[in-house]
């Protein structure tokens, strides 16, 4: 792997620096390549180090890195800006990686997809498909048998039951419960600290304990 081309992480904030704390912790293991840099469209970022790391430039950047062979890691937490970002990276014809942290826990037989990242103290059980671009945060627990689809988002200290299914871009805020067997539509939202205990609608933003709807997600990539 200290031959290979890299990886190279969009988005140089918070969220991004997990990922390279993620990626960094993983290759002490060889099991993940180097990080050469990020790519963020903030004015400020540009020329700038994140932990030793350069800014190599915007995003519209990516297809000198694409052509070198590098493969990507999409550092935003938010699933539509993540979801943009990816049909930008796809126009390129980039390849994406995946990364967990080795303090995670991830069952043996779950699956991955691309650009999917699992953080530290998070804990996959048995027979759960993560989807493409699907987040799992520090500390969240996801249960057996669950479907997070392609860009589903599980937020720090979030507790997933058993037969889960989260639909494209579903997302649940920090310390949200979500009892065995719900399912959660494309889009929806869960607020903080929520206990779902019943399906949601796409597009739905619930809140609450048991949560209740509170308003629509207007916003798509």
């Amino acid at each position: 792997m200290k031959n290979s081309p890299g990886w190279v992480i969009v988005g140089a904030g918070g969220h991004g620096r997990g990922i390279l704390e993620a990626a960094v912790a993983a290759g002490e293991l060889d099991q993940a390549e180097n990080v050469i840099g990020f790519l963020d469209d903030g004015d400020e970022k540009q020329g700038t180090e994140i932990a030793g790391v350069p800014v190599l430039g915007r995003v519209d950047s990516a297809p000198q890195w694409v052509a070198e062979g590098c493969r990507f890691l999409i550092g935003l937490g938010d699933p539509i800006p993540r979801a943009r970002v990816a049909a930008q990276l796809d126009s390129f014809g980039a390849k994406f990686a995946s990364v967990v942290h080795p303090r995670a826990t991830v069952y043996r037989d779950v699956t991955l997809g691309h650009g999917v990242v699992v953080a530290a103290g998070a804990v996959i059980a048995a027979c759960t498909r993560l989807g493409d671009h699907s987040l799992v945060n520090l500390n969240a627990s996801v249960g057996h048998d669950n479907v997070l689809e392609e860009f589903a988002t599980v937020c720090p200290g979030a507790n997933l039951g058993g037969f889960v299914t989260m639909e494209t871009g579903a997302f649940v805020a920090l310390g949200v419960t979500v009892i065995p067997g719900v399912r959660i539509g494309s889009w929806a939202k869960a607020g903080p600290n929520s206990a779902v205990l019943e399906d949601v609608e796409s597009g739905r933003i619930v809140f609450g304990s048991p949560a209740r709807i509170v308003g629509r997600a207007t916003e798509r990539p």
